[in-house]
């Protein structure tokens, strides 16, 4: 869950809506135990600031004082509905013996004082937590006319074990002898006993304890800093109609399981907004304390891929944030000014390059054909403008750009042409200098399109605000510097006696090729013989030149034109198709 500040105005046109905070919201859903395998019945209630996890328990409203946890109740046999109850589990299957069905206007149901969920613990003092599905049937069916029954609500039953109130008939006949614990055996027929005289149902009196079922709240997840994993815990397996909410200070929701896919997205959504809405907060609160050139751009949580992982392709949860001239990385949201200097990475942000992968899909190898085909086609329209032979066998990063169009063209120095793809929705990857790269995920293709934006907005308030950056670089023995300037384009000097080489504006680099280790050719344009002029350096790091560039070269685009980048969003692209 992320959340934004705000933007420049050039980039503010055509950026995806916010997520908005949802309003009180309630639901049932269940509480998944992936130790057990059992899912429990809860009611989720959502405000702006928790969700709260209820379950149900049966609680005391007056009358005399019930003891403790337990509830003894007396039912009189009917001759037509019997007990008026079912029942599930049993010892043989490690699960207890549970109410599963109460008939309206039967023994049970009018006792008030029995519910779909209790646990049946004695049968006329015979003590039953232990006993097997058939014990306790049998018990029940031969109690005779008055049958006395200690109970305690099972506020973690299995899910399967209840069903609602007037819920159709047992699909076991009373007389059957093998009915399975894990369907119901109804109690609603009558027994074996003699009735001389109908007896009346039962039901309480003024002095008997009167009680309700009712949702009692056992978790509240405070939302602040909270964060939402569909994921599996560790790894990248997704699960099915399910995610867990944890806390910034450890709680954890459990996984919470929908029925429906719809349902599903529509929660996540919901607590997602109010989290980013909640992060906003934050966001704002730790920017009144940074001056106005080190403010926090964007912040939230994502996934990371983990290094060296193997197929099974493990995640680990982080942090990232976007402010001033960098971009952290941190185990844990920072929630003091001291807290900033213990970032597991910084890197500057105009030498980081954010990278959306594309969704891998079947029309991706036609999407990849088309590339190619692309890149050989601009390549060879490069021919006839003295471009050396060897940079058109250089398989690296390369591309070109034809007369005044290179405002519509693409700018990305070749980097685009390693297009990411992954079988996972909404991932995308920061690759900084010296080879570093970091792949992320996120869980919604909203807070991807976000993350997209803000990335943007953050590289071009660094590029305003630095202006230029130089780089020591060398060639044929000469030390030498390379600066990337916003308003002058490139330029080329001694180190020693700051003569100026060669400078071009960023509208003449018309191609480039590297050799994937610290060595760039550079073409430009001269703009008076209209002839390609080749300039060979070699840098360190060369990655974070490249990167340079590129983010200069986008924000002089998008000050020019502000909507260019917006068409060629790739992440908005995925969110308005879905």
């Amino acid at each position: 869950m992320s959340a934004e500040g705000p933007s420049p105005p050039a980039a503010r046109r055509g950026r995806p809506d916010r997520l908005e905070p949802a309003r009180n919201k309630t639901a049932l859903a269940l509480l998944y135990d992936e130790g057990s395998e059992n899912a429990y019945d809860v009611r989720l209630r959502l405000t702006k600031e928790a969700l709260t996890v209820q379950q149900q328990d049966v609680v005391c409203l007056g009358g005399a004082h019930p003891g403790a946890n337990h509830r003894t109740v007396t039912l009189r046999r009917q001759p037509v509905g019997g007990l008026g109850l079912s029942i599930k589990g049993g010892a043989e299957h490690c699960v207890p013996v549970v109410i599963s069905k109460i008939f309206k206007d039967r023994a049970a149901d009018r006792s008030g004082m029995l519910f779909i969920g209790d646990a049946v613990l004695q049968v006329n003092g015979i003590h039953v937590e232990h006993a097997t599905h058939e014990e306790v049937v049998h018990l029940l069916r031969n109690a005779g006319d008055e049958v006395t029954i200690t109970v305690e609500y099972l506020r973690e039953a299995p899910s399967f074990l209840k069903l609602p109130l007037g819920s159709p008939g047992p699909s076991s006949s009373h007389s059957s002898r093998t009915s399975s614990p894990l369907f119901d055996s109804g109690l609603h027929l009558n027994g074996h006993c003699s009735h001389t005289a109908p007896s009346l149902p039962s039901s309480p009196t003024a002095d008997e304890p009167k009680y309700e079922k009712r949702w009692l709240d056992t978790l509240s997840i405070p939302l602040s800093m909270a964060r939402i994993s569909r994921y599996k815990a560790g790894t990248g397996s997704l699960r099915s109609h399910a995610f867990e909410v944890l806390a910034l200070d450890g709680a954890r929701s459990g996984v919470l399981q929908f029925s429906t896919a719809q349902d599903c997205g529509d929660w996540l959504h919901a607590i997602s907004a109010n989290i980013s809405h909640l992060m906003l907060q934050s966001m704002k609160m730790a920017n009144k304390c940074c001056s106005p050139g080190n403010q926090v751009v964007h912040m939230g949580w994502v996934n990371e891929r983990l290094q060296g992982a193997d197929s099974s392709q493990a995640l680990g949860s982080k942090f990232l944030a976007l402010k001033g001239s960098s971009v952290y990385i941190f185990s844990s949201p920072p929630v003091s000014t001291a807290d900033w200097l213990r970032a597991e990475n910084v890197y500057n942000l105009c030498e980081v390059l954010f990278k959306v992968h594309k969704v891998r899909t079947p029309s991706c190898s036609t999407d990849t054909e088309t590339s190619e085909s692309w890149r050989r086609w601009n390549w060879d329209a490069a021919a006839p403008c003295s471009c050396p032979r060897g940079l058109q066998d250089s398989r690296a990063w390369l591309f070109w750009v034809m007369d005044d169009y290179w405002l519509q063209a693409n700018l990305y120095l070749g980097l685009q042409d390693f297009d990411l793809e992954d079988q996972r929705p909404y991932c995308f990857s920061l690759l900084a200098g010296q080879g570093k790269s970091h792949i992320f995920m996120v869980e919604l293709g909203t807070e991807l399109a976000m993350w997209e934006k803000a990335f943007q907005r953050a590289t071009f308030l660094e590029v305003q605000r630095t202006g230029s950056k130089t780089y020591m670089c060398s060639w044929q023995g000469e030390v030498l510097c390379f600066t990337v300037d916003f308003a002058l384009g490139f330029t080329c000097f001694d180190s020693k006696t700051k003569n100026v080489l060669w400078r071009f504006k960023f509208s003449q680099l018309k191609g480039s090729s590297d050799d994937g280790n610290t060595r760039v050719k550079l073409l430009f344009q001269n703009p008076d013989t209209k002839q390609i002029e080749m300039k060979e350096l070699e840098f360190q790091d060369l990655p974070a030149v490249l990167h340079c560039v590129h983010a200069f070269m986008a924000s002089k685009v998008a000050s020019l034109d502000p909507t260019f980048l917006d068409s060629h969003s790739l992440a908005g692209r995925y969110l308005h198709s879905s």
